[in-house]
């Protein structure tokens, strides 16, 4: 649900220990945020087992949950939107997966 921006000048989540797979999808494109219309059809063909468990996230968590109910909708059974996204909220009170999981910049 990130941009590439987001990915290439922020951070990936190291997946490694965990033994999960990282899909960088867009799911909105950079300058307009404007929907990736092949969102839907290039992860079903990534990840064509609808009772895979799919974890969502984006800089704070509304991308990715727009793409978890769409995925969801599309009969995907295992959809979890990380909801506080990789930086957390503005008013700080959330805390994002950066400060708790591994992660990189690449």
């Amino acid at each position: 649900m990130r941009t590439s921006s987001e990915w290439t000048h922020v951070g990936v989540p190291k997946l490694e220990t965990l033994k999960k797979k990282l899909i960088m999808l867009e799911w909105m494109f950079l300058p307009d945020m404007k929907r990736n219309e092949n969102f839907k059809t290039a992860l079903s063909d990534i990840v064509p087992d609808k009772s895979s468990t799919l974890l969502f996230l984006c800089k704070s968590g509304g991308r990715s949950q727009q793409a978890a109910i769409e995925m969801t909708a599309l009969g995907y059974k295992n959809c979890y939107n990380i909801s506080d996204g990789f930086e957390g909220s503005l008013d700080s009170k959330m805390i994002g997966w950066k400060a708790t999981l591994p992660w990189e910049q690449v």
